[in-house]
């Protein structure tokens, strides 16, 4: 078995990735298993994003999204309905901003938002001993880099 290339840091991402699945879907689903849940959860991420850019989405734009078929977004639309994460509101859906603003869920943003910190720091530890870069500034999603 030959090495993972920058194994280090795919392990650093993708604990990371894991562990805000599954603090996040906990804190808005707490009474549900992760791993049977993540589909529906990953709705919930899509209607956060339209809800904070003010974009009405439909079981179908949704199904464009995620890249999943149309009934099976339905059916977990339903579920999370069921469960007051969701609302629907004529044909369009929307994260239930009660739900979505419960402690538990503030919580659990705060947390990842922590370990976002930590990865991130871990990570730039790790690019500027390989390459000799720094990241002196981040404006938005763009860096302001230096060769060392």
């Amino acid at each position: 078995m030959g090495l993972l290339k920058r194994g280090r840091e795919r392990v650093l991402v993708a604990n990371l990735y894991i562990r805000i699945a599954r603090d996040l879907q906990k804190a808005y689903l707490p009474h549900e298993r992760f791993g049977t849940t993540l589909d529906a959860f990953s709705i919930c991420v899509v209607l956060l994003v339209a809800r904070a850019e003010g974009t009405p989405m439909t079981a179908s734009r949704i199904a464009r999204v995620l890249d999943t078929p149309r009934t099976t977004v339905l059916r977990k639309l339903e579920f999370l309905c069921e469960h007051h994460m969701v609302e629907k509101q004529g044909s369009a859906y929307t994260l239930n901003t009660e739900t979505a603003n419960h402690p538990r869920v503030l919580a659990a943003v705060e947390r990842t938002l922590r370990d976002v910190c930590d990865v991130c720091a871990e990570l730039r530890e790790i690019c500027d001993a390989n390459r000799g870069v720094t990241v002196s500034q981040v404006v938005g999603n763009r860096a302001t880099v230096h060769n060392g």
